[in-house]
């Protein structure tokens, strides 16, 4: 094959795929991505303010912080394995489903009266354990959406606005 047919070719190939902007599934991926990941960085700044406006305790603001880190840390392995065993696409949708309900549930605590100390070690611990589940799925699954060509640039994307989010959402 000359240099000709093979720039050719290559051009031919890399023109059937669709631009990043234009792949419905990327985009879903990547706007559901930067709320889980812009979700879990506010939580684990927010979960220990939280705890010391409810509890008044710097003790049990620590330590709601700290279950929170400690149950995602234990979920990290088990949800690898069953990342590698199941439908990537299905666990990101019920991931951040489960994390709309955590949330959605802290927010009804709230309005009722009933956000108090048990409620908000049942929510950290609760949403540790979906984050680090839930955590490993993101970028394999991104494999699974993009073209192999696209891939570096997707995650080049993935990596300024984990950058982004890691800016915006410390204090």
């Amino acid at each position: 094959m000359s240099i000709n047919e093979a720039t050719h070719t290559k051009s031919e190939n890399t023109a059937a795929v669709k631009p990043l902007h234009r792949n419905s599934d990327y985009l879903k991926w990547f706007v559901s991505d930067v709320a889980a990941d812009a979700g879990n960085a506010i939580r684990a700044f927010a979960m220990p303010l939280i705890g010391l406006a409810i509890t008044g305790s710097l003790s049990l603001a620590g330590a709601i912080g700290g279950v929170s880190m400690i149950s995602s840390l234990l979920m990290y392995l088990p949800g690898g394995v069953v990342a590698d065993r199941v439908d990537r696409k299905k666990l990101l949708v019920v991931g951040h489903g489960l994390g709309v309900f955590i949330w959605a549930s802290a927010i009804l605590a709230y309005l009722t009266g009933n956000l108090n100390t048990a409620t908000l070690f049942a929510l950290a611990a609760l949403s540790g354990l979906r984050s680090g589940f839930f955590g490993g799925v993101s970028i394999p699954a991104l494999r699974q959406l993009v073209p192999g060509e696209q891939l570096p640039r997707a995650l080049a994307a993935n990596q300024a606005r984990d950058g982004a989010i890691q800016m915006a959402s410390g204090p």
